[in-house]
């Protein structure tokens, strides 16, 4: 029985007028996600007046059929105190626990005479303890532990005692279930951010170890295009074209991967210099508008008539712009429009990449910004792509103390706005 409801179906004792209060006071603290302590706190402070307790503890069943004492309070000085342990093989203890039993002893001296090896009711004894109500904690998965309610009168605990103490101690063993999920995310979130941690490492270390032999690959390959080593059929340099083409790709993969690495590890500081932005998109727009214009596209630039400075690390906001263009490009058929632009108020520098493509899905939109994402998988993809432009486009962004933006609806297009700052602050 939720204990809410305990004051109002099993009933409370007489003479009380907070009764009501005080078990609404448990209640709300055990639906709010108070830990089993303050719990065991507020019902030790607050509930004398529904049931008798000089002392009240909370163990925990751990592997190996061992309790541990997790809680204690008491308003005397504490024997059998928290981190004790004890073995309930064998014991009283053990059919509470497994077959969900409720014990009450209203004289714990003749009990102790009665079994000279309980260990614990020694120990409570020598605290003043003269009787005491035992009853498990059981979530749906099994066996929690065990709640103790002691008192320094004996015969003090009666049936109707019962269902409060039931009732408390469900809502102990929600308590204590929603602490053991918290605690078993909480090891999961760290073993995700050391599998993560590991696994940056070992992209930035493999980048870095295959840029070497591949600026080697690229550089011979270039160098026989050129026929400085001999002339060549056109077949040959059919060849050598495609051969580079593939290895240059490569070489761009793995400069993602280095620079992404770099920057999500927060190691690398930026190169910051003071920069007009108008120049700087200009610059990429020369280098993008060739494959744009490849690809059947007509390229828009939109700049304002006067220099936007801001301090920035230009070759890097240079490639977040390099990274949303080749993603439109790569999305948009043609006939098709790009247009970039770049507008500046209020300290703030909008850099915008709009196309007319073929749009991102709703579902998907929160998604394209997650490291290797591929709206497409399979044999459907068709459009290549690592899955990190448009991730290193907002690494970036954010390192400058900005973000990138998206709104986008599907067969329409999309358009990505990086906001950065124009102030010089670092």
């Amino acid at each position: 029985m939720p204990v809410s409801m305990y004051y109002l179906q099993a009933g409370a004792p007489q003479g009380t007028p907070t009764a009501e209060q005080e078990l609404l006071r448990v209640a709300i603290a055990i639906n709010s996600g108070e830990t089993v302590e303050q719990i065991i706190s507020l019902i030790f402070d607050t509930m004398h007046g529904l049931i008798p307790y000089d002392r009240i503890a909370v163990a925990m069943l751990e592997p190996g059929d061992v309790l541990n004492q997790t809680v204690v309070r008491s308003d005397r000085p504490i024997v059998w105190g928290v981190g004790a342990r004890a073995s309930i093989c064998g014991s009283s203890l053990g059919p509470i626990i497994h077959e969900r039993r409720i014990r009450i002893i209203n004289d714990l001296a003749e009990y102790a005479r009665q079994h000279p090896d309980s260990h614990s009711t020694a120990q409570i004894l020598a605290e003043g303890m003269r009787a005491s109500l035992t009853v498990p904690l059981v979530s749906a998965r099994g066996p929690l532990g065990i709640l103790f309610l002691s008192s320094t009168e004996a015969n003090a605990y009666q049936e109707r005692h019962v269902d409060l103490v039931r009732a408390l101690a469900e809502g102990i063993a929600m308590a204590v279930q929603r602490a053991n999920v918290m605690e078993a995310l909480r090891r999961a979130n760290e073993e995700i951010r050391t599998l993560d941690q590991l696994k940056n490492d070992f992209l930035s270390n493999l980048s870095h170890e295959l840029r070497t032999p591949l600026s080697i690959v690229v550089g011979y390959l270039e160098v026989l295009e050129d026929e400085v080593a001999g002339s060549l059929t056109p077949e040959q340099h059919r060849m050598l074209r495609e051969g580079l083409d593939g290895a240059l790709r490569l070489n761009s993969l793995l400069n993602d991967l280095f620079e992404f690495t770099e920057l999500e590890s927060g190691l690398i500081a930026l190169r910051r210099e003071p920069t007009d932005l108008v120049a700087l998109v200009r610059e990429v727009c020369d280098e993008a508008s060739a494959p744009i214009k490849m690809a059947g596209l007509d390229f828009v630039l939109r700049l304002p008539d006067h220099p936007v400075r801001a301090t920035v690390d230009a070759r890097r906001v240079a490639r977040a712009l390099q990274s949303l263009l080749d993603n439109a490009r790569k999305f948009t058929h043609p006939p098709g429009t790009i247009t970039l632009s770049l507008t500046a108020s209020d300290g703030t520098a909008w850099l915008v990449v709009k196309d007319t493509g073929i749009g991102i899905r709703p579902e998907h939109q929160a998604k394209v910004f997650e490291k290797f994402f591929q709206a497409e998988t399979g044999a459907s993809r068709e459009r290549g792509g690592t899955g990190l432009g448009l991730p290193l486009a907002r690494a970036i962004a954010l390192a400058h103390g900005g973000d990138v933006e998206l709104k986008s609806e599907p067969g329409k297009g999309s358009t990505f706005r990086i906001r950065l700052p124009l102030s010089t602050a670092p």
